[in-house]
Order: C-alpha cells, then structure tokens, then sequence
C-alpha cells in the first residue's frame, strides 16, 4: 500500500514539477548489439527511491523523491555541466567527484544507491542544491 502511495505522490511531483527543471539537458544512451536501452518509468524510479531509502523512514523517502525530482526531474540521464567544469549526472545529480563514470551514474538503481551512500555521510540532504533538498 505506501508503495501506491510514493508511486502516486511522485506522479504528482512530476506533474508539478514538469516544467520548472532547467539546466539540464539529456544524454542519449548508446545502443550495444542492436538491443535498444529502455529508459525506466518514473513509477520504477520512485519505487526503487522508495525501495532504498525505506530503512530511513517515511519522511526521508519523500524528502528524497521531492529533492531527486528538483534535480533532475527524475530523467536517469540528466546530466548538468557545472561552472568548475564538473558533470553531475542522473536521478540524483552525482557530481565527478564520486568516482562514478557518467554511464554508472546513468543506471538509476547505481545512481540512487550511491545517493543513499551519500545521505548516510550526513543524514542530510545538504549536498544537493535542488528547491526539493532544503
């Protein structure tokens, strides 16, 4: 049942959210052996925030669902250049400094598990600059 529940609430913040992301521009991801990448929807990327975060609490998987989607609208191929010529990249925005390729950040699954490392560091979500995060 709460599934349902984030599932709905991250339609919702997609929908409102919809047209207020910027700076963001998307990368196509490649093709390998004719087989075609099939992007997840946002329903399987609130589902796995959800799924990874649910350890910290209700509030903190909404906080995180409400901070990814300022981020990057919750597209996994999201990728901002940054003024000191630093890539973030995917659901939750991972900066270079991570150690993360772009395709590794580009997995949303990789991507929200090492945003969940990160959150743990500090039980925060300070490190990201999305309206959603503060």
């Amino acid at each position: 049942m709460k599934y349902i529940l984030f599932l709905l609430l991250g339609f919702l913040l997609a929908f409102y959210f919809k047209d207020r992301v910027g700076g963001l521009y998307a990368y196509e991801p490649s093709t390998v052996n004719t087989v075609t990448y099939k992007p997840p929807t946002v329903g399987d990327v609130v589902a796995e925030i959800a799924y990874i975060f649910e350890p910290e609490g209700t509030a903190v998987v909404v906080r995180a669902i409400n901070c990814f989607y300022s981020e990057s609208g919750l597209n996994p191929s999201a990728v901002h250049l940054n003024y000191n010529g630093t890539h973030d990249g995917g659901i939750a925005q991972i900066n270079d400094i991570w150690k993360m390729s772009l395709d590794e950040r580009f997995d949303y699954i990789a991507n929200i598990k090492k945003a969940h490392e990160i959150y743990l560091r500090s039980h925060s979500f300070n490190l990201w600059y999305g309206r959603g995060c503060k």
